[in-house]
């Protein structure tokens, strides 16, 4: 897991056509919620596929101002044609000596494409940068209704879909589709309490 500099979220921003613009992220959040009375939330920053050299080095130059590295050998050609994604966990703010990781991030002309009851759980810490898996974040298909996490205490946190465009809430669970990423949806399970990770998977 990598710490992500402080940067202000971007607004999505379009060329005009609906494509957005390679220079631009696409920021969108899975979930939020609060733990001993500190918020958390994960979210995602999408950079859409650069079409030639051009757009891939313009791409990387913004990348780099977010303090972002993709997933390649350093050359921007790499990015052609590859979307890049990172995802991101914030716990608390600055004031409280928060904690901002990148805890996944890829570059690839093939995104994650989960069917039926497949499911791809990361467990991480929720707090810090080490300790206790009590936050699971993953994919899982677009067909997927429900996702039931389970913890070592015997515990379970339900994540269902939540419809596209409805309001975020503090939640422990939901599963999101994500704007840019069209193979799959992403899910986020927090633990009720002191416990940590077991198990996920699809329930519905």
């Amino acid at each position: 897991m990598r710490v992500l500099p402080d940067h202000e979220s971007a607004a999505p921003a379009n060329t005009g056509v609906g494509r957005p613009r390679v220079d631009e992220p696409v920021d969108s959040t899975v979930g939020f919620g609060t733990h001993d009375g500190r918020a958390w939330s994960v979210a995602l920053r999408v950079w859409t596929a650069p079409r030639d050299r051009a757009e891939a080095v313009q791409q990387m130059k913004a990348m780099a101002d977010w303090g972002l590295v993709p997933v390649t050998s350093g050359s921007p050609s790499d990015l052609i044609g590859r979307t890049s994604y990172f995802v991101i966990r914030q716990f608390g703010s600055p004031k409280q000596n928060g904690t901002r990781l990148i805890v996944s991030s890829d570059t690839t002309a093939d995104l994650p494409r989960p069917e039926g009851t497949q499911i791809n759980a990361l467990p991480q810490p929720l707090i810090a940068k080490s300790g206790p898996s009590r936050l699971v974040i993953g994919t899982v298909a677009k067909s997927a209704r429900q996702v039931t996490c389970h913890w070592k205490d015997g515990s379970t946190t339900v994540a269902n879909l939540a419809p596209d465009n409805s309001a975020l809430h503090d939640v422990n669970g939901v599963i999101r589709s994500i704007r840019e990423f069209p193979t799959a949806n992403w899910f986020v399970c927090a633990a009720p309490g002191k416990t940590a990770y077991k198990s996920a998977e699809v329930t519905k």
